[in-house]
């Protein structure tokens, strides 16, 4: 008995049709998901490695501009204090250095040669003398008179390090005790002698 019979559809006993709107074979739809999917993943892989190495040189340049950060040149009036990690390491003396970049290292230019003051009994406002610090000025003499002194301290810096880390304040420590020996001159010392000969001995 013929499967393919008038009226029937040319149909198989499994129900399959046999034109060519029949689907397409099961094995070559998988080889060909196989294909694209090979390709998609492929694509992908090229991608993602110029993606990394794109990345590696910016990182590459950030680490080199992160290096370079720690290049300075210490003129011949100066010193450079080097820390790390907040303690002291070091002084660098005039020319070029390099040190660690920050946060690891820092350096502070210190400059030893300026010519520093610090005021006893006035503040001094852009080269004029300002106004009175009378708590500082007054000072009381060994016959119980006050005299009111006004005085400036010129000083250099010799070692920076020190300057930097052994004193909190240094300019207001040396306010202070300039301050406490000119008062235990004064007071051990009569007026007349204060405001004649005696100014030269108190400055």
């Amino acid at each position: 008995m013929a499967w393919n019979e008038p009226g029937k559809g040319d149909k198989d006993p499994w129900g399959n049709r046999n034109d060519r709107n029949s689907p397409p074979d099961l094995d070559d739809v998988l080889k060909k998901m196989q294909a694209k999917l090979g390709g998609l993943f492929g694509g992908n892989q090229y991608q993602n490695d110029n993606n990394n190495s794109a990345l590696g040189i910016i990182l590459l340049i950030i680490f080199a501009i992160w290096l370079l950060s720690g290049i300075y040149i210490v003129d011949p009036a100066e010193r450079g204090v080097v820390t790390r990690f907040g303690a002291f390491q070091t002084v660098a003396e005039p020319g070029p250095h390099w040190h660690i970049p920050y946060p690891i290292e820092g350096v502070q230019i210190v400059n030893v040669e300026q010519s520093r003051n610090t005021e006893i009994g006035y503040r001094s406002s852009a080269g004029r003398v300002g106004s009175s610090r009378s708590s500082e000025a007054l000072m009381l003499t060994r016959d119980e008179n006050i005299v009111e002194l006004r005085m400036e301290v010129q000083y250099k810096i010799n070692d920076a390090a020190y300057y930097l880390f052994n004193v909190k304040n240094p300019d207001l420590t040396l306010r202070q005790l300039t301050e406490s020996a000119v008062r235990e001159t004064v007071g051990q010392s009569e007026m007349d002698f204060v405001l004649t000969e005696g100014r030269s001995e108190v400055a």
